[in-house]
């Protein structure tokens, strides 16, 4: 239980590296917006295995100048509260950290902190899990960048105190279409292509939903599907089969 407890806020913490100031969404759809505000609105991806299905709602709250504060991630099933993220910035408003807590598992809490270049873009970001003030796994993230659009996501995962997390090298490949939105991504762990994403859009370019795929069954395991307003997103849904 603390495993699927822990793997399903791994799902939900949405700090999956996006320049804030950046409208194209990330792997798991932050940003994304119609381009109006570009703010994240999704969250990291995580197989969950065993043929259940669960569903997610992440509620989200704003500051009056449209600052993303807060997000509530709520199973459908039980309207249980499965996690909490709070967002802090800098002084130049972009995102300085990140936290995630788990109700259900009060020992546990993960927090990701970012770097920026000289022209705000995000450059790394760095995430651990922390377990009793231990930390339990760190990992690092670096980007790379072609035409104000990343491109390239490499990271470095590495278990300090448990199993949680084994040791890897990942690499995230991101395509986009003639009209800079990001279309798709394949992602790589130790070198071997282990799934791969489609964005979907409306008419107006607003993005409305993310469907991840296995690279070796083609079979959909997560579908994230997104309710906008003002730009902005108040709510998201995401499964897991």
């Amino acid at each position: 239980m603390m495993m699927v407890s822990m793997m399903m806020a791994l799902a939900t913490f949405t700090g999956c590296d996006e320049d804030e100031n950046n409208s194209d969404p990330d792997e798991n759809g932050n940003g994304g917006g119609g381009g109006v505000s570009g703010k994240r609105i999704k969250s990291e991806l995580v197989v969950i295995s065993g043929g259940a299905t669960a569903t997610l709602r992440g509620d989200y709250t704003y500051s009056s100048d449209g600052t993303l504060e807060r997000i509530d991630h709520f199973l459908i099933e039980t309207s249980q509260l499965n996690s909490y993220e709070i967002f802090t910035y800098n002084s130049d408003g972009t995102r300085a950290k990140q936290e995630q807590y788990m109700p259900s598992l009060p020992k546990y809490s993960l927090e990701r902190t970012y770097t920026y270049d000289a022209g705000k873009q995000l450059s790394k970001s760095q995430m651990k899990v922390v377990q009793s003030a231990e930390v339990f796994t760190n990992s690092t993230f670096n980007y790379t960048y072609q035409n104000g659009r990343k491109i390239r996501e490499t990271s470095t995962h590495s278990a300090i105190a448990g199993p949680l997390v084994a040791s890897t090298e990942q690499q995230i490949d991101y395509n986009y279409d003639s009209k800079g939105r990001r279309t798709s991504y394949t992602k790589k762990v130790n070198g071997i292509e282990t799934n791969r994403a489609e964005y979907t859009y409306n008419s107006d370019g607003t993005l409305q939903k993310l469907t991840l795929r296995s690279s070796d069954t083609n079979q959909i395991f997560t579908t994230f599907t997104f309710t906008w307003e003002n730009g902005k997103s108040n709510h998201d849904y995401f499964k897991y089969n």
